[in-house]
Protein backbone atom coordinates (compact mmCIF):
# COMPACT_ATOMS: atom_id res chain seq x y z
CA UNK A 1 0.00 0.00 0.00
CA UNK A 2 1.29 3.47 -0.77
CA UNK A 3 0.32 7.02 0.06
CA UNK A 4 -2.82 8.05 -1.76
CA UNK A 5 -2.65 10.21 -4.82
CA UNK A 6 -4.72 12.82 -2.96
CA UNK A 7 -1.97 13.36 -0.39
CA UNK A 8 0.73 13.43 -3.06
CA UNK A 9 -1.30 15.87 -5.16
CA UNK A 10 -1.82 18.15 -2.17
CA UNK A 11 1.88 18.36 -1.34
CA UNK A 12 2.93 18.67 -4.97
CA UNK A 13 0.80 21.79 -5.44
CA UNK A 14 1.81 25.41 -5.72
CA UNK A 15 0.50 26.15 -2.21
CA UNK A 16 3.34 24.14 -0.71
CA UNK A 17 6.15 25.19 -3.04
CA UNK A 18 7.36 27.80 -0.52
CA UNK A 19 7.99 24.99 2.00
CA UNK A 20 10.82 23.82 -0.25
CA UNK A 21 12.83 26.93 0.52
CA UNK A 22 12.28 27.26 4.28
CA UNK A 23 15.56 27.29 6.16
CA UNK A 24 15.22 27.76 9.92
CA UNK A 25 13.99 25.54 12.70
CA UNK A 26 11.02 26.56 14.82
CA UNK A 27 11.98 27.26 18.43
CA UNK A 28 10.19 24.07 19.52
CA UNK A 29 11.99 21.95 16.92
CA UNK A 30 15.38 23.34 17.92
CA UNK A 31 14.65 22.71 21.60
CA UNK A 32 13.57 19.10 21.02
CA UNK A 33 16.52 18.32 18.76
CA UNK A 34 19.09 19.80 21.14
CA UNK A 35 17.53 18.22 24.24
CA UNK A 36 16.75 14.72 23.02
CA UNK A 37 18.93 13.89 19.99
CA UNK A 38 22.64 13.14 19.85
CA UNK A 39 24.68 14.41 16.87
CA UNK A 40 26.66 11.21 16.31
CA UNK A 41 23.70 8.80 16.18
CA UNK A 42 22.08 7.55 12.97
CA UNK A 43 18.95 9.65 12.37
CA UNK A 44 16.08 9.64 9.85
CA UNK A 45 13.42 12.28 9.22
CA UNK A 46 10.03 11.33 7.78
CA UNK A 47 8.40 13.76 5.36
CA UNK A 48 11.60 15.73 4.95
CA UNK A 49 10.15 17.98 2.23
CA UNK A 50 12.98 20.26 1.06
CA UNK A 51 15.30 19.03 3.83
CA UNK A 52 14.94 22.02 6.16
CA UNK A 53 15.23 20.16 9.47
CA UNK A 54 18.07 17.87 8.37
CA UNK A 55 20.04 20.71 6.79
CA UNK A 56 19.87 22.69 10.05
CA UNK A 57 20.85 19.58 12.00
CA UNK A 58 23.84 19.22 9.69
CA UNK A 59 24.84 22.81 10.55
CA UNK A 60 24.47 21.89 14.25
CA UNK A 61 27.05 19.12 13.86
CA UNK A 62 24.78 16.12 13.30
CA UNK A 63 26.22 13.40 11.08
CA UNK A 64 24.77 10.22 9.59
CA UNK A 65 21.48 11.84 8.54
CA UNK A 66 18.77 10.39 6.29
CA UNK A 67 15.39 11.67 5.18
CA UNK A 68 12.51 10.47 3.06
CA UNK A 69 9.44 11.94 1.43
CA UNK A 70 6.85 10.41 -0.89
CA UNK A 71 7.18 13.22 -3.44
CA UNK A 72 10.20 12.90 -5.77
CA UNK A 73 10.36 16.64 -6.57
CA UNK A 74 10.74 17.45 -2.86
CA UNK A 75 13.59 14.95 -2.52
CA UNK A 76 15.26 16.37 -5.64
CA UNK A 77 15.18 19.85 -4.08
CA UNK A 78 16.47 18.56 -0.73
CA UNK A 79 19.43 16.94 -2.50
CA UNK A 80 20.17 20.20 -4.34
CA UNK A 81 20.15 22.12 -1.05
CA UNK A 82 22.66 19.83 0.70
CA UNK A 83 25.98 21.67 0.26
CA UNK A 84 28.07 18.71 1.42
CA UNK A 85 26.02 15.96 -0.27
CA UNK A 86 26.24 13.92 2.91
CA UNK A 87 22.55 13.55 3.80
CA UNK A 88 20.90 10.43 2.39
CA UNK A 89 17.64 11.74 0.89
CA UNK A 90 15.31 9.09 -0.58
CA UNK A 91 11.83 8.83 -2.01
CA UNK A 92 9.87 6.70 0.43
CA UNK A 93 6.41 6.06 1.79
CA UNK A 94 5.92 6.19 5.57
CA UNK A 95 3.66 3.15 5.52
CA UNK A 96 6.04 0.91 3.57
CA UNK A 97 9.69 1.85 4.09
CA UNK A 98 12.66 0.24 2.35
CA UNK A 99 14.88 0.55 5.44
CA UNK A 100 15.92 -2.60 7.31
CA UNK A 101 14.65 -3.34 10.81
CA UNK A 102 16.44 -1.39 13.55
CA UNK A 103 18.18 0.90 11.04
CA UNK A 104 18.11 4.11 13.08
CA UNK A 105 18.88 5.21 16.62
CA UNK A 106 16.79 8.37 16.24
CA UNK A 107 13.67 9.09 14.19
CA UNK A 108 11.98 12.42 13.53
CA UNK A 109 8.30 12.56 12.64
CA UNK A 110 7.59 16.26 13.17
CA UNK A 111 5.28 18.58 11.22
CA UNK A 112 2.36 16.22 11.90
CA UNK A 113 3.48 13.79 9.20
CA UNK A 114 1.48 10.90 10.68
CA UNK A 115 -1.70 13.00 10.92
CA UNK A 116 -1.56 13.84 7.22
CA UNK A 117 -1.96 10.19 6.24
CA UNK A 118 -5.54 9.77 5.13
CA UNK A 119 -6.87 6.67 6.90
CA UNK A 120 -6.52 5.40 10.44
CA UNK A 121 -5.32 2.03 9.10
CA UNK A 122 -2.56 3.72 7.10
CA UNK A 123 -1.62 5.93 10.09
CA UNK A 124 -1.24 2.80 12.22
CA UNK A 125 0.92 1.22 9.51
CA UNK A 126 3.15 4.32 9.48
CA UNK A 127 3.55 4.15 13.26
CA UNK A 128 4.38 0.45 13.02
CA UNK A 129 6.97 1.19 10.34
CA UNK A 130 8.55 3.91 12.48
CA UNK A 131 8.82 1.43 15.35
CA UNK A 132 10.27 -1.22 13.02
CA UNK A 133 13.11 0.98 11.74
CA UNK A 134 13.98 2.36 15.20
CA UNK A 135 16.58 0.43 17.16
CA UNK A 136 15.47 -0.83 20.59
CA UNK A 137 16.06 1.93 23.12
CA UNK A 138 16.16 4.55 20.35
CA UNK A 139 14.60 8.02 20.46
CA UNK A 140 11.62 9.22 18.44
CA UNK A 141 10.35 12.78 18.09
CA UNK A 142 6.71 12.98 16.97
CA UNK A 143 4.12 15.71 16.62
CA UNK A 144 0.41 15.15 16.08
CA UNK A 145 -2.76 17.05 15.24
CA UNK A 146 -6.24 15.60 15.54
CA UNK A 147 -7.78 16.73 12.26
CA UNK A 148 -10.81 14.47 12.73
CA UNK A 149 -11.66 16.20 16.00
CA UNK A 150 -11.32 19.64 14.43
CA UNK A 151 -13.47 18.73 11.42
CA UNK A 152 -16.26 17.33 13.63
CA UNK A 153 -16.28 20.57 15.64
CA UNK A 154 -16.63 22.54 12.42
CA UNK A 155 -19.56 20.39 11.34
CA UNK A 156 -21.35 20.25 14.70
CA UNK A 157 -20.39 23.39 16.37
Amino acid sequence: MSSSSTTKDLYSGVEFSTWLELENLDAQEEYLIQKYLQPELKTVEAGTNGGRILLKMQEMGFTNLSGFDCIPALIDRAIERDPHRTIDFQVGDAIELAYANNSFEQIIYLQQIICLIETSTARLQALQESYRILKPGGTGLFSFLNFESRSSQLIHG
